[in-house]
């Protein structure tokens, strides 16, 4: 059966509530091998000082089942549940953010124009006015306004900012007219990501798919405050996990140490380097880069990558003149197809950072149905598939009355080019003292 056909019948039955995903991981040296898991910031109430792995002590370990589904738990003789350290390789938040920007970026392969807001450059003047206002313009020489200049060429955009049509980027960029978004009543921008919500899924269709399928919270600033839960979910964990000590220090390229005795510091302009009291030369990057040795990887008895997509999530969309619920249904088929290119093209990346790359060596997809512990198998289908079934899906939803638009383009306004050119100039002057 076509894809289109398979998830059009997945649909249509109101027994199904979830489509699921689930593939086995190892590191691509091999089984067994450490991998890197993402560090978060210490907790500061608990006198934490470094930042730490998100790890549970005792958790359960999954096992598969008849099917190859990871759906049950490893136990013992006296059948109960065998409990181990388990580390998140990949949060929810994250795994979303590669599969959004995936799609996003590589939407020529779905054959397809996908609606963004996109906020790039600036208004003519914007810049030189910035510049004029900040207090610390004698800092930026040259090369410092380069490198604002090289900042605002870079593209942000609804798919990749984190609170998506929410973000303060896109709320406070100009509008075109020298307003901010935000700050203008007669914005029609404006109006658009105020009602994007349940209550207007023809918006959100139209405009931002994107937060349909991902979420999206619209949380301050305005007395409209739209909440819409991700309908995608994915977490990759390590089951199983055993913590693995390393240190590392780096030697002083010009060999030997240098003396702290000696007292050293930038220039006024934070670009120089003056032989005069100040810092020891160790605070500016000279010497020795000493690591203490302390858990810096993880060895993992499994990985999982495990997905769903809820269609009780998307059922929460209402449309204008929708009585029979044909734009609701052909919404939904497009949200989730776009859904499954996510996960799929988020498969293909496993280079998640430094020291943890993966590769897939086990997948499956299927439904969940109420009434049912086992999942109704579907063959894990390709991109090409999935880009024909899209393409379809988008096709019928114009039918019904439903269309992408086209991406809404707009520039950062005055008061953020002015936040890029504190950040050039606090990062030109961190970068230095951070070095030790």
């Amino acid at each position: 059966m076509p894809l289109y056909d398979e998830i059009t019948a997945a649909l249509q039955d109101e027994q199904t509530v979830a489509c699921v995903m689930e593939s086995e991981l190892e590191p691509t040296s091999g089984a067994g091998t450490p991998i890197c898991p993402p560090t978060y910031a210490p907790d500061k109430s608990l006198g934490e000082k470094s930042p730490r792995f998100a790890v549970t002590a005792a958790g359960f370990i999954p096992a598969p089942d008849d099917t190859g589904w990871h759906h049950l738990l490893i136990r013992d003789g006296r059948e109960t549940p065998r409990r181990a350290c388990r580390v998140v390789v990949n949060s929810v938040g994250a795994c979303a953010g590669i599969n959004e920007t995936g799609t996003y970026m590589q939407q020529h392969r779905l054959g397809l124009t996908l609606p963004a807001f996109v906020v790039t450059g600036t208004a003519t003047g914007t810049v030189e006015s910035a510049v004029a206002a900040t207090k610390e313009k004698k800092k930026l020489t040259a090369q410092r306004v380069a490198d604002v200049e090289a900042s605002l060429a870079h593209q942000v955009n609804s798919w990749t900012l984190a609170h998506r049509t929410a973000d303060s980027w896109l709320q406070y960029a100009d509008g075109g007219n020298g307003r901010q978004i935000w700050a203008d009543d007669d914005s029609d921008i404006k109006q658009v990501l105020l009602n994007i919500s349940h209550e207007r899924g023809d918006l959100v269709y139209g405009y931002a798919p994107n937060v349909a399928v991902y979420g999206a919270w619209l949380s301050s600033g305005t007395a409209r405050r739209h909440a819409i839960p991700r309908a995608y979910t994915c977490e990759i964990t390590g089951y199983g996990a055993v913590s693995l000590q390393r240190g590392a220090t780096k030697l002083d390229p010009t060999g030997g140490t240098i003396s702290d005795a000696r007292s050293i510091s930038t220039s006024d302009d934070g670009i120089g380097l003056t032989d005069k009291g100040g810092k020891k030369p160790a605070e500016l990057g000279f010497g020795q880069v000493p690591a203490s040795v302390t858990d810096r990887a993880f060895v993992c008895e499994l990985i999982l990558r495990k997905a769903s997509i809820s269609l009780r999530a998307l059922d929460l969309f209402r449309y204008p003149d929708d009585v029979d619920g044909t734009k609701a249904f052909a919404a939904k088929r497009v949200y989730v197809l776009l859904a499954m290119a996510g996960h799929l093209l988020g498969g293909e990346d496993g280079f998640l950072r430094s020291g943890c790359d993966l590769v897939t060596v086990d997948e499956r997809w299927g439904w969940r149905r109420h009434g049912s512990r086992t999942v109704v198998d579907m063959t894990v289908p390709s991109l090409t598939e999935l880009a024909e079934a899209l393409q379809q899906a988008v096709a019928a939803a114009e039918q019904v009355g439903l269309a992408f638009q086209e991406p809404v383009t707009v520039g950062f306004s005055a008061a953020q080019v002015g936040l890029i050119i504190d950040r050039v100039l606090k990062n030109a002057t961190e970068t230095v003292a951070s070095a030790s």
